[in-house]
């Protein structure tokens, strides 16, 4: 069986991009978190020009949005920071 290729550039049709709109329809679903970390991910996304879903995407992967995370290694948190990155960023409450 041979797999679909999209001609001009050559990729795997599964590993065609699709718009930042259609990534987050299909997986905003996955990624509702708490209502009350909605707001610090809106406030992260505009502080750093960073998409939101891309935001929760990231906190769901390292902490299943668990804020009292914690790593074997030390690493903190809904982002799971370590101890001196946290410092070196000026987060207080990883």
């Amino acid at each position: 069986m041979r797999r679909k290729i999209c001609a001009p550039c050559r990729l795997p049709a599964w590993a065609i991009p699709i718009s930042r709109t259609e990534f987050a329809q299909t997986i905003s679903f996955r990624l509702s978190a708490p209502s009350g970390m909605e707001a610090i991910f809106q406030e992260a996304s505009s502080a750093y020009g960073i998409p939101a879903i891309v935001i929760k995407a990231v906190a769901k992967a390292e902490s299943d949005f668990n804020p009292r995370a914690l790593s074997h290694c030390g690493a903190q948190g809904v982002m799971q920071l370590m101890p001196a990155t946290a410092r070196g960023l000026g987060v207080t409450d990883p």
